[in-house]
Formats: C-alpha cells, sequence, structure tokens
C-alpha cells in the first residue's frame, strides 16, 4: 500500500459488532441451560445460535480485513486478505453514487479503464468521504462533471 494521509475511512463502525454480540451471548446462554435441563428445545436454540455466531464472525470480518481507506492522493480497498489496492484518483475512468430504492442502500461505484465497476456500500454518516473522494476524482476529471449533473437530474 503506497504511504498516503487517510483522511476518511468508509465502513469501520465498532458499534455494529455490538448487537450480534449481544444475541450470541444470549442464545448461547439459553442453549446452554436448555442442555442442562435436558430440554429439546435446545436444537433450535442451538441452531439460533449458530446463526448469531455466524452473523458476528461476519461483522467481525468486515471489521478487521475489509478495509476502504480515503486519502487526499487515493484510495485503498482490500476486501479480503492479500487482495488490498491502493488506487489514484487520477487512475479512474469514472466514480458516481446510487441509490437503491428497494432496499434503501447508498453504493459508491468505480470503475477503471477496460474494467468493470466495483461497488461499495456505504452509511448515510459516510456521505462526507464520498462527497470527498467524488470531488478528488472531480478535479482530474472535469469534462465529466456535466455528465454526472445530467445524470442525477434523471435519477
Amino acid at each position: 500500500m503506497e504511504e498516503d494521509k487517510w483522511v476518511y475511512e468508509i465502513g469501520k463502525d465498532g458499534f455494529a459488532v455490538v448487537f450480534p454480540l449481544i444475541g450470541l451471548v444470549i442464545s448461547g446462554g439459553i442453549a446452554i441451560a436448555l442442555a442442562l435441563a435436558n430440554n429439546p428445545a435446545v436444537f433450535f436454540m442451538s441452531l439460533f445460535a449458530l446463526f448469531m455466531l455466524v452473523m458476528t464472525l461476519m461483522v467481525l470480518y468486515r471489521q478487521f480485513i475489509m478495509k476502504f481507506l480515503v486519502g487526499k492522493n487515493g484510495f485503498y480497498h482490500k476486501t479480503r486478505p492479500g487482495n488490498g489496492h491502493y488506487y489514484r484518483y487520477s487512475e479512474l475512468d469514472k466514480a458516481w453514487t446510487a441509490f437503491d430504492g428497494g432496499t434503501k442502500s447508498l453504493y459508491f461505484y468505480y470503475q477503471l479503464p477496460g474494467k468493470s465497476p466495483v461497488r461499495i456500500f456505504y452509511n448515510p454518516i459516510e456521505d462526507e468521504a464520498v462527497e470527498y473522494m467524488l470531488s478528488k476524482f472531480r478535479s482530474f476529471h472535469p469534462e465529466l462533471e456535466e455528465e454526472n449533473e445530467d445524470w442525477e437530474a434523471e435519477e
């Protein structure tokens, strides 16, 4: 990863692990209590505890493995161990945001020349970071600013 001064970090929410962890502790505790009481309902509660364990592990994976760091000259994107890459804003072919009305989700897209677009989910609280990236991208591609304004008007 090239050195850059990271201004924002997208997708890091330390509070996100709390709810699945609480669910895991409660369902795991009830499953243990049911197992000690030889209650046949232990099977269903154990399945729920397993589901909560998977959810907790998914949140922890996102917190510690996945990275999206926004810098002054570019950004660093990593989705799994060993595949992180630093992209300069000048390297990008396109960058835009979209709102999915069906899932009520916000997405940031970026596209490298000759490659398919990459979609990144972000929370409304991270809108400032996304706007910062778009402004940096538009400083290298001022000709696309009018195109993006027309596209937003059509949406």
